[in-house]
């Protein structure tokens, strides 16, 4: 739970807040925004596995545009 607070703050830190904001709330990317910040909310109320999965469908909606590039 403490990685993915962690992840979430490096992100706005080193892009901005702003942009942090536009980019997980894009009209295209809410899916896989309400299911990685669910999948985090999930992990805070003690349910690991289940929050992980959701998190990691919900990375994987969200950075999929990113994955041909690395």
């Amino acid at each position: 739970a403490f990685g993915n607070l962690l992840f979430l703050s490096g992100l706005a830190i080193i892009i901005g807040l702003r942009r942090t904001f536009s980019f997980f709330f894009q009209k295209e990317k809410l899916k896989g925004t309400s299911f990685f910040l669910g999948g985090i909310l999930i992990v805070l109320l003690r349910w690991p596995l289940l929050g992980m999965l959701l998190e990691t469908y919900g990375f994987i909606t969200l950075f999929r545009n990113f994955f041909p590039v690395v």
